[in-house]
């Protein structure tokens, strides 16, 4: 029997996995579990997995994993059928929780960065401002990262299926790295996101020498000021601080109207 957040009890639930528009990474980070993917399938009902599978069943679902955000008219009736006939919806990867890279759109505007990209092509669509799926619908758990780690959506359904409520990460990056024994790159003099952001990547950028650039969204109340500080102490302008915030959650409702 499985117990989610809000007390829906289900019995081998059923599953719709369906993505908007993005690069189809998270969704392929699914396929990527190769072997567990069978073990997924045995104790979820896949019921419309269109990426990997070519039969489906209409809803309604039990939940819905969802991929991507919205940039054209159309999906935001299917997003909201999705949501219709889904008992739980959940976020899955950056696009769908924070907005990721193709919420910079709304900076320049839908179609001065459609012209940037295709000219003077005909599209056979229109596209929109791009919103986050829970600017539309109500969204239940998030799943973040670009891409998601596999690994923690196989514990979201583990936990589910024991009945045990799933808790989201809400420590940063920083306690990741404490735990692999990283040097912190601001200690370098360098520029990282990880105070600021969301853990359950396993610090995986700065453990192979990079910086994090928030592809997890903000923690549960990040202290921003402190983080524009260190930046500018390191000489960054307003415009590159800015930059280092939108990259990949300027779609996160913390950030989404920061300005400096």
């Amino acid at each position: 029997m499985i117990k989610l957040r809000n007390r829906v009890k289900m019995e081998r639930p059923k599953v719709l996995i369906t993505n908007f528009s993005s690069c189809g990474g998270c969704v392929l980070e699914i396929i990527d579990l190769e072997d567990k993917l069978l073990d997924f399938a045995e104790v979820v009902h896949i019921a419309d997995f269109r990426t990997a599978k070519s039969d489906f069943e209409s809803g309604p679902y039990d939940f819905a994993i969802v991929e991507g955000n919205v940039t054209m008219k159309e999906h935001v009736a299917k997003v909201s059928l999705v949501r219709e006939n889904s008992k739980i919806v959940v976020a899955f990867g950056a696009c769908a929780c924070h907005g990721n890279v193709q919420f910079l759109f709304n900076y320049v505007g839908a179609e001065n960065a459609k012209k940037e990209v295709y000219g003077d092509a005909k599209m056979d669509y229109e596209i929109t401002d791009v919103k986050v799926i829970d600017r539309i619908i109500k969204v239940d758990h998030y799943l973040p990262g670009c891409p998601p780690n596999r690994e923690e959506l196989l514990e979201f359904i583990k936990e589910c299926v024991q009945g045990k409520r799933f808790s989201e990460k809400t420590y940063p990056v920083c306690v990741e790295c404490r735990l692999r024994g990283n040097f912190c790159i601001f200690k370098e003099d360098g520029i990282c996101m990880g105070p600021i952001t969301r853990g359950g990547c396993g610090a995986i950028c700065p453990s192979n020498g990079w910086h994090c650039s928030s592809c997890w969204g903000p923690t549960v109340q990040p202290n921003i000021d402190w983080q524009i500080q260190l930046m500018r102490d390191r000489k960054l302008s307003n415009e590159e601080i800015l930059a280092w915030f939108r990259k990949f959650t300027s779609g996160a409702k913390t950030y989404e109207e920061l300005k400096l």
